[in-house]
């Protein structure tokens, strides 16, 4: 009798000192740790009258290791010959506080350009988030 009195003790106690709001809290800081983003790069490149040519390099992922994976995508002559150059490009997973980029190198000929990235939380529609006229782009996903 002593120990199913000191069972409903310890279990009433438990429930006394922890409301549903603290638990709804702990499983929604839990559910936003795990929640995975996706990045879609859109790059645009103009040479106006001439042809024009460049290397998009970006992030690709983070490693477990936090280490970050860079692929590079080579647009060079005499293989690719157009005076515009436009593509996207999807990746990830990511998580929060992970930082992306694009990049443009190696340009000849590029007289306009435009770089930018869309986030993407669990499979929603990718959103804008950053975009420049420059050959760098960075951002940290913060939402």
């Amino acid at each position: 009798m002593k120990k199913l009195l000191g069972l409903a003790l310890i279990f009433t106690f438990s429930l006394l000192g922890c409301d549903k709001n603290d638990i709804e809290e702990d499983i929604n800081n839990n559910e936003k740790e795990n929640v995975d983003y996706y990045v879609k790069y859109h790059y645009y490149g103009n040479g106006g009258l001439h042809f024009c040519y460049f290397n998009i390099t970006f992030l690709n992922s983070v490693t477990s290791n936090s280490n970050s994976a860079e692929n590079t995508i080579v647009y060079k002559y005499p293989e690719f010959q157009t005076r515009h150059i436009e593509d996207e490009i999807i990746c990830g997973p990511f998580k929060k506080n992970d930082k992306v980029a694009i990049k443009m190198t190696n340009e000849s000929s590029v007289v306009n350009r435009l770089l930018e990235i869309y986030i993407s939380k669990d499979n929603s529609p990718f959103a804008l988030r950053k975009s420049t006229t420059s050959n760098k782009l960075e951002y940290t996903i913060d939402y």
